[in-house]
């Protein structure tokens, strides 16, 4: 494994990627512009190589915002169908700092179900309630004129 150390240049916000200047996948020790040291999976062979993610977005618990345990792929739900979690996916929306976002989060390490277990959450908390509506109560919420609502003229 290679650990040579190096400075993370942030490329590209919309992206949220850092660049870096090895050859070989693996596990990099990166230092970020404020002095934190911290480990990281850079991808050396996607697109030319020279990348890591530094967001993770996965809440395991609807009350939580960017708490303990979420992760790029789900560590949850148990689906036969889905082994792998949530599997890959990319964010294009930047948040906190790197530190927060990738301080104990290997991305590119598989996740699969039934290895380990959550004993503190199992899915959402909160319980998803469907509101379909209808044309009165859309009328008083948003006004007799919004974009939802369809008004046909005649002609005179």
């Amino acid at each position: 494994m290679n650990t040579k150390m190096f400075l993370g240049i942030l490329l590209s916000l919309s992206l949220n990627l850092w660049f870096c200047e090895a050859t070989l996948n693996g596990l990099y020790y990166l230092i970020s512009s404020r002095g934190v040291l911290y480990q990281t999976f850079c991808d050396m062979t996607t697109a030319g190589g020279g990348w890591t993610l530094v967001a993770s977005v996965h809440e395991n618990n609807m009350y939580g915002k960017c708490t303990v345990g979420d992760r790029w792929s789900s560590q949850q739900g148990d689906n036969r169908n889905r082994p792998d979690g949530d599997g890959t996916w990319a964010n294009t929306v930047t948040f906190g700092d790197a530190e927060a976002a990738t301080s104990d989060d290997y991305k590119k390490l598989p996740v699969r179900s039934g290895f380990g277990t959550c004993i503190t959450d199992n899915g959402p908390a909160i319980p998803i309630v469907y509101d379909t509506g209808d044309v009165e109560s859309t009328k008083n919420l948003y006004g007799p004129h919004s974009r939802g609502i369809a008004i046909f003229l005649e002609n005179i």
